[in-house]
């Protein structure tokens, strides 16, 4: 914060909800990383959300609006992760 600026930011917690992520349910995650965790591409995550296959919701982050999606809904399998990682969090 500057000091004597003639403006005050205040966050209230409908603005702090905003810039975290929105509304999705706790656990809920993005069409990025669930494209990652089930081993499909974007658009096919997208398309899934879109035929029904996966449930989503749509918040607002910022200004801009994006899918937050349940993996627990979804009907194929969570992809294990394909390197593993050594104890300096170093892929093996």
């Amino acid at each position: 914060m500057t000091p004597g600026a003639p403006w005050k930011i205040l966050l209230t917690d409908e603005v702090r909800r905003k810039l975290s992520g929105g509304d999705a349910p706790e656990g809920w995650v993005s069409v990025s990383e669930a494209a990652r965790r089930l081993g499909l591409s974007k658009s096919y995550v997208v398309y899934m959300i879109k035929t029904g296959r996966l449930e989503a919701v749509q918040v607002s982050v910022r200004k801009q609006r994006c899918w937050r999606i349940n993996l627990d809904s979804a009907t194929c399998k969570q992809q294990t992760e394909m390197f593993g990682r050594n104890d300096n969090g170093v892929e093996d």
